[in-house]
């Protein structure tokens, strides 16, 4: 039990404390234009591979719990492929879903069966006020400053509105 975990992670502790290499930069530097090429060429077969890890881990329970305080107008940024879509209770009036890459925007499209949900490409700092709901699930380790993308979702949210974040 706790002694096993902590044994783990005391020899990879040490491991790591042992080592003389340098280490390489865990976070590389990558362009927006960057992850937008990673995320349009994962695009078609992103749901399949994620989808055991997001069930295993509780997460679309989680998205149902979070979605369920989304009220009027909404702003879901960073979409992805639309896994959220399907999940808006009736309370919300209209969502605008945007993601910065094309191809994730073209596979939430089909998603978006909804006629309350429309799906567009956009980047979060593009984001405009007005919304009673901003939504992001999983995106702000995606975007080149995510403190700066927040700072987008609270313009984009009319005053008296809420941000909803699930993150990890």
């Amino acid at each position: 039990g706790g002694a096993a975990v902590a044994g783990v992670a005391a020899a990879a502790a040490w491991v790591s404390a042992a080592s003389s290499e340098p280490v390489a930069d865990a976070h590389p530097t990558c362009s927006c234009a960057c992850r937008v090429s990673t995320f349009d060429d994962a695009a078609k077969t992103y749901d399949k591979e994620i989808g055991t890890d997001e069930i295993v881990m509780g997460l679309p329970l989680l998205r149902r719990w979070l979605l369920r305080s989304a009220r009027g107008r909404v702003l879901e940024v960073a979409c992805g492929t639309g896994v959220n879509l399907h999940l808006y209770p009736s309370s919300v009036e209209s969502v605008l879903a945007t993601d910065a890459a094309p191809a994730m925007v073209a596979e939430a499209s089909r998603k978006a069966t909804d006629p309350r949900v429309s799906v567009a490409v956009a980047t979060v700092e593009s984001a405009e006020g007005g919304y009673d709901t901003v939504v992001d699930t999983f995106g702000l380790c995606s975007v080149e400053d995510p403190v700066e993308a927040l700072r987008a979702m609270a313009r984009a949210a009319a005053p008296g509105g809420r941000v909803l974040l699930l993150e990890h």
